[in-house]
Parts: C-alpha cells; structure tokens; sequence
C-alpha cells in the first residue's frame, strides 16, 4: 500500500489513522509519514497528519519515560548502584524493561560486566537500546536483547540459569501495578543462578491521610443539581478500570495533610519466598492512621522508597528538596470521605490483590448514605464542573420553543437532554460510554420524565440512526475535550446535512499566551545534557510531540498578554503577542470560550472539567515589551495548530 499509491496523502492518511485505532503504533507511524512526504499546501491535510503523528508519539513512547530519563537524581543513583554490584564480583546482567536500556548500558560501560540479557516490551526502545549498548560498550561478550516483560514461555531455554544481577525500574505510582513481583519470580525461577542480587533491593511503603477537593472532583460527585435532584438521596462515586488508585502529581493540587504518614510495608525483592507470598494475595494488615488535624479525609497518599542497595535510595516524594517535579504518586480514594481529629486512630485494612494495593476502612467515622451508585470518571467530572453546569441550564432555560423539538445530545453526560425531557421536548441520547445509563435511569423516575422521551444511542451508532430521523431541531456536544483538545463536531458528518440541526454550543474563540514551563521539556524530550555522556538517547526525541494535553495543573510562568481569535471558518492568522516580562518562552497556551444562544458564553480558562493545553517549542530568551509572532492554523473539526515564527 505505501508503494502501490505513493502520492495519494488522503489513502495513507486514512489507513495510518486505521492501524492507529488498532494499536498498530509503528504502522501507523510509517502512512503517517509516507502522507507527510507528499503534503502539499492544503493547511487541513498538513494539520491531520499533524495530529496522527502526535497521537502515534503519544502512544509508542509514554510520556513517563522522558520524566524518567530526564531525572539526575534517578540515572545517577541507578549508574552508582549498578557499579557497587559489579565491582562487588557480579558480572552477568539480566536487565527487565527499562527506557532504551539505559540500564543495560550503565552496566555495559562497567569493566566487570560480562554479559547483558535486555528485556523489553517496547520494540522501539529495544532497537535503541540495541544500538547504545554496541556503540558504548564494545568489551561485553555477550548482549541480547528479547521483546517480552514477564512471560518466562518466552525466554530462550539456553538463557536459563546464567545470570546473577537482576536490574529493573519497572514500576508505576502504586509501585506494583506494572507487574514487577511477577517479572521478579519469573526471572527467579528461570534465568537466575543460586547466588544473584537485585536492583532495587528492598522498598518501604507509606501512608498518609489527606483532603483534596480537587482530587476528590475526580472520583465522586459534588456538585449537587437541584433541577435535577441530583444528589437527593445518593452518592454517585467512579467506577474503577484497571487500576484502583490514580496516578498524579498531587503537589501540583489544593491539598491539606490531616494524618501522621506510616510506614506500614516492607518488601525484600532479593527474597523468592517473600516475594512469591506478595503475589499470592495472602498479605493484610491493619494500618493505623492518627489525626493531626480536624478535617475530611477524602484521599489516602501512597508514596514510598526505592532501596537499590543498603546506601542508595530513591524516594518518590514530591517534598522531597532533592526530586525533580515529575514523580507521580498513587491517590487511593476514600468510598466515603473519614471525618477525623487531633490524635485520633483511624483503621484501614491494607491488602494487595490482583497484584495491587486495596485499602478498607474499618475503624472511625465516616460518611455514609443510602444508596449509592458508580459511573465513569468524564461524566462525574463533567457534573462537578459548576461553571458548565450553570451554563447548560442556562442554555436549556434559553430553549423557549412551546412545540415539541427534536434534539441530539452527544455529551458525556445528558444533562442538558435531561432538562428539556422534562419539558416534553424529544432527545436522542448518542451516549459514549454505557456507564451512565444506569445513572440517568435513576434521575428519569426521580424526575418523573416520560422515558419516551429520551431514546438511548450508541455514539458509533449515530450514523446508521440519523438517516431513519424526519426531523432534528439542535444538536448539543462539548466542543473540547477533557484533555483540552478540540472535538470533531459531529454536525460535520453528512448524515446532518439535510436535517439541517442549529449547534446549541457552536461558535468559539482560541484565547492564548506565551509561557515558560521547565516541565514542557522534561516531560516532551531528552535533554542531552542530562543523558551525558550518553547523548544518543536524545533520538527519543524523534517520537516526541509539540503538544501537551491537560495542561492546566503543570507549573508555568505567564509571560504575555493573553490574545483572543475569533474563529469561524477554516482559516491561517498571524499574531503579534506583546510580552510583559523579561525571561524565556517555550510554550503557547491556549483555552477556548464558547457561545451560545442568548449571548451565553462558556470558558474553560478556569473550567474543572476542560483543561488548558499547549504547543510547546524550543525555548527563547525574550525582554520585556519585546513582539513575539504566532501563527494560528485552523483546518476545521480539531484540527488547531499554533507555532512562532522565529524559527
């Protein structure tokens, strides 16, 4: 196909966008780039295989590995460890999942080191980490490199039994959740000599009560809807995918600490037994929490210490003065909130199952209800947003037709289907995710609608079902993403267009200003001066991206004037953005305000729910009054793009 059609950018466009829904990444990248080849002027194909790129980036190489890599504080201690263990006589290296085997070549840069087994999933890394480890560690006499993580079916059987120094960092915020005690004991059992060692070691786990309302917004409902009885008599909390904690930078949140923080775990990783009884789910414990303050606790805070040795450790605080920002931590949410005093006990049952921590609280008072019901994190976030709240009500009272209308809601959640059902008003549901209908179906017999008049859709639906309709007033979505990236308005799709339906939250502007935010490069590309004196792993940087989605938490200096385009059609536009500070530049970030009928507006510049996002470049040394030009494109749908023009 890439060969067959060598200039037809619309067929690599589409087939890269295919393999992208189906998590063919690397693929995907290939017609992505074969389109970009052969781009020509139109600014709404240069714009789409913009955006394909970005999400392919995203996807091949997670974010996380460049907060990774680019921690001193992490590489230095690994390279110091690592070299103890060698000069200590172990020579024969087993290295699981790191990024671009960086670890591998801490190792391979050892005169001791013999032989390096790598394993990692990622066959990007793996061909990187291939590459490093033959051009910086010529003397190892042995190097392979195997696309697996844990799976020991998969281990060649002449590797079994031939290694003593096991080096890993695959773990997440909850330490657990990327399977490393299973990696561990399959490793132990299959490629490990009698005598090994471990890097990390051992790690120490704590525990901390806290209160955050923003993190709380996350998890359970609190925003209560009177015109919906929303919160009458229930508690509407998230439904939990994979994992059951979030991982977030909670310092970067309105917190308050209200407990003492525990030690409550120990785990040795050198230890088969101990680790084998950790992946059987026969651990618990009771932890004691005690109150130093009088509060709400909403949230339990995990963090913990990497032991690589007996001397060398790594914490994961965010306090910590000698961290750089960036460490997730995993916030466990309480079902309920835990109302709590000064020295006073709180009883949590500590328990890992399905090789990842659960806490139950079991002594104290908490806050309980009568019912209570679970949904997906968007529509709870969505609903705890008070600004778009109040605005789609506004927006539904602005709806004074007295004739039955024919509505399309394609939101998250039906609120605004919801309040114009109770006016006898027809709505078809295009609902995204069926974990609200449980929800929904409650409001309906609490409000008393007429359940004729909503029919529920599937979102993917919605193009075998509009032809069948005769008539269609409006259609509602949000026009924004969570993550604070444009919708593709279905009112583009042609199965619209002779029902001719008015966009209740149509028109919008791009509001923006310039920024300076160290964490727009640490978290999007190897800094060579950090990776020194390996600088190769700086080709990382070829999946970076130019755009960082949910932005509004990252730390970040406004450095301009904030400047609003008016967009209304497909068009390109050139600003000039006065600077009121001296300093450096690197990103542009951007919010949106919307308008409705009746002069209603809606902006996500300080929105709970829809986050600021940006489009970051190299940085700029800029003085105060200097004029900074932007260019803005717009292609239509999601398609925004914006970049200086001083490089």
């Amino acid at each position: 196909m890439l060969y067959g059609f060598s200039r037809n950018i619309k067929l690599h466009y589409l087939f890269g966008g295919m393999l992208l829904r189906n998590g063919e990444f690397k693929l995907a990248e290939r017609y992505f780039l074969k389109a970009w080849s052969n781009v020509d002027e139109q600014m709404e194909n240069q714009l789409s295989i913009e955006k394909g790129l970005t999400y392919v980036a995203w996807n091949l190489i997670p974010r996380w590995n460049f907060r990774w890599l680019n921690s001193i504080v992490i590489q230095n201690a690994y390279q110091k460890a690592i070299f103890k263990a060698l000069s200590a006589g172990y020579k024969d290296v087993l290295n699981i999942r790191s990024n671009c085997g960086h670890l591998s070549l801490y190792a391979g840069t050892h005169k001791s080191c013999s032989s390096i087994i790598s394993i990692e999933s990622s066959n990007v890394l793996q061909e990187l980490g291939k590459v490093l480890v033959a051009q910086h560690c010529p003397h190892v006499n042995h190097m392979s490199f195997l696309a697996s993580s844990t799976n020991s079916s998969k281990f060649p059987n002449s590797l079994k039994s031939t290694r003593d120094l096991l080096v890993t960092d695959m773990f997440d915020s909850g330490f657990l959740g990327h399977g490393i005690l299973d990696t561990l004991y399959t490793s132990f059992r299959s490629l490990m000599q009698r005598k090994f060692k471990v890097i990390p070691s051992k790690v120490k786990f704590y525990l901390t009560g806290i209160c955050s309302n923003d993190l709380d917004k996350r998890y359970r409902l609190r925003n209560n809807i009177p015109e919906i009885k929303i919160l009458d008599d229930l508690c509407l909390t998230r439904i939990y995918g994979k994992f059951r904690y979030d991982s977030e930078i909670y310092v970067w949140y309105n917190y308050e600490v209200l407990t003492e923080t525990i030690e409550f775990l120990q785990i040795h990783l050198e230890d088969k037994k101990s680790v084998e009884y950790f992946l059987q789910g026969k651990w618990c414990k009771d932890v004691h929490l005690v109150g130093i303050k009088e509060g709400l606790i909403n949230c339990l805070l995990l963090r913990y210490d990497i032991y690589l040795d007996d001397e060398i450790i790594i914490s994961n605080d965010s306090l910590n003065p000698d961290n750089e920002v960036g460490f997730e931590h995993a916030i466990f949410h309480c079902k309920h909130p835990i109302s709590v005093k000064p020295n006073e006990r709180l009883i949590f049952g500590a328990r890992i199952d399905n090789k990842q921590f659960n806490f139950d609280f079991k002594f104290g008072k908490n806050l309980t209800c009568k019912t209570c019901i679970s949904m997906n994190e968007e529509a709870i976030i969505f609903l705890n947003d008070k600004k778009l709240v109040n605005c789609i009500i506004r927006l539904s009272e602005n709806i004074t037709d007295e004739s039955k209308l024919y509505i399309a809601d394609f939101s998250v959640f039906p609120l605004l289907g919801l309040l114009l059902a109770k006016r006898g008003h027809q709505i078809y549901y295009f609902y995204p995710n069926s974990r609200v209908l449980k929800f929904v179906a409650h409001l309906i017999r609490k409000n008393a609608i007429d359940v004729t008049r909503i029919i529920f859709i599937p979102y993917y639906q919605h193009i075998n079902f509009v032809p069948n309709l005769k008539k269609l007033d409006y259609i509602f979505h949000e026009p924004v993403h969570q993550d604070g990236s444009l919708k593709l308005s279905p009112v583009r799709n042609i199965v619209f267009k002779s029902l001719e339906p008015k966009v209740i939250l149509g028109n919008y502007s791009v509001d923006f200003v310039l920024v300076y935010s160290n964490c727009l490069k640490n978290f999007n590309e190897i800094d060579s001066a950090r990776v020194e004196p390996f600088v190769e792993f700086t080709r990382l940087n070829t999946h970076s991206s130019r755009e960082q989605a949910y932005f509004s938490k990252v730390d970040h200096e406004v450095m301009s004037k904030p400047i609003t385009w008016q967009i209304l059609r497909k068009n390109e536009k050139v600003f000039s953005v006065p600077i009121v500070k001296k300093g450096k530049i690197n990103g542009i970030m951007i919010w949106y305000t919307f308008y409705g009928k009746g002069d209603i507006r809606f902006s996500t510049e300080h929105s709970s729910s829809i986050s600021r996002y940006a489009f970051r470049f190299p940085e700029v040394q800029v003085e105060k009054h200097d004029e900074v030009a932007i260019s803005g494109k717009y292609g239509g749908g999601s398609l925004l793009s914006m970049t200086p023009l001083f490089f």
